[in-house]
């Protein structure tokens, strides 16, 4: 039976004081549609890519072709999809065994991944690719970072993943990465869903252990779950304009560096944004719309939030060209720059607004430190 860190405790989602009076709109049931609603069945979602990649990757070892290559990579974006669909839940099962990290390593500020990518080539040491001493090799080569620069590769041909009966150490390489990533899934599914005890039914008895995050230890502790969930909300949007969009850019366009953006040698980097803000719209609609729309100017606010996630979504639209390419133009750049502006006025009204008219206290900022 997994042990879970008491910190972990933060994120639980509280279904066992069920004798409480039943409300229309509580944080108690808004935690259980977030899970029930929105994390599990994306964690599935991932899980069920992952499966996918992992078929697909043994298939293109067995027998490497380009048509074998084209289709992994497929399921390498589909499994992306996947990740960046629920990348925004920092905590809970996904913090065990720092999970979070061997899916994706970014932004790898040291390029440690490229470093230890290259001592794995250059060793071809057959053993470590073993699914259980793999699984504790360095963070930085088990995910989707390492996965993306073997298969986008530009410099290497498809004899780079050997011939039919004769892998290559660089495909077996993909197939152990694959095989690894359908483990996490599917273990994320059992730990929030399954068994030995359901994550989302854990019930903490006590707010004892919140005091080191949260300044109002009396708290309702319903409150404290949702403003967990709430953390991952605002979060994320300033992942997106801090990490994913103005780490590349730098301050002006001699500055700029467009390999520091997210999956730039799939070309998904906007794929990668766009699909964060579906998923935010998502948890909002999900969790915190249904209880805004009930408090005393909650609609007016809830449509302004609705268009602001309209119009950023509207405006990667408009974008036709991977976004490595328009930081290479300097024309472009003030296509990003109305980017940064749309998603500024969306996280002002979901770091001011939003959380005081729903009177959820601001956690911390996961990002800290980053």
């Amino acid at each position: 039976m997994k042990k879970l860190n008491p910190l972990l405790l933060l994120t639980v989602l509280l279904t066992a004081c069920t004798s409480m009076p039943s409300k229309p709109i509580t944080w108690q049931s808004a935690n259980q549609a977030i899970v029930k609603e929105h994390i599990i069945p994306r964690y599935q979602q991932l899980a069920d890519a992952s499966i996918e990649l992992e078929k697909q990757s043994q298939a293109l070892c067995a027998s490497p072709s380009q048509a074998n290559l084209e289709k992994t990579q497929q399921a390498f974006h589909q499994t992306m999809d996947g990740w960046i669909g629920i990348q925004h839940i920092r905590q809970g099962p996904v913090e065990l065994l720092n999970r979070y990290h061997r899916f994706q390593l970014w932004p790898d500020k040291h390029n440690t991944g490229s470093k230890q990518l290259g001592k794995l080539l250059a060793e071809q040491d057959r053993e470590t690719l073993q699914a259980d001493h793999f699984a504790r090799s360095s963070v930085a080569v088990q995910g989707l970072t390492t996965m993306e620069r073997l298969l986008f590769s530009q410099n290497k041909g498809i004899e780079t993943f050997g011939v039919a009966g004769n892998p290559s150490y660089h495909c077996l390489l993909v197939e152990a990465i694959t095989h690894n990533l359908a483990t996490m899934s599917a273990e994320l599914v059992e730990d929030w869903s399954i068994e030995p005890v359901p994550f989302h039914t854990l019930f903490l008895s006590s707010g004892q252990l919140l005091g080191k995050r949260m300044k109002d230890k009396t708290l309702d502790q319903k409150v404290e779950v949702t403003t967990v969930f709430f953390n991952n909300l605002y979060t994320q949007v300033q992942s997106v304009i801090d990490q994913k969009l103005l780490r590349p850019m730098g301050e002006e366009f001699s500055k700029a560096k467009p390999r520091y953006t997210e999956s730039w040698r799939s070309e998904r980097s906007l794929r990668n944004i766009k699909m964060n803000l579906q998923a935010l719209e998502s948890l909002y609609d999900t969790g915190f719309a249904p209880a805004l729309l009930t408090k005393q100017g909650g609609t007016e606010l809830n449509i302004q939030i609705k268009q602001a996630f309209k119009a950023t979504l509207a405006e990667i639209n408009t974008i036709n060209q991977p976004m490595h390419k328009i930081l290479e133009d300097e024309s472009q750049r003030p296509v990003l720059e109305q980017l940064v502006s749309e998603l500024r006025q969306l996280q002002s009204l979901l770091t001011g607004p939003l959380p005081q008219t729903l009177e959820i206290p601001m956690g911390f900022n996961a990002l800290d430190g980053d």
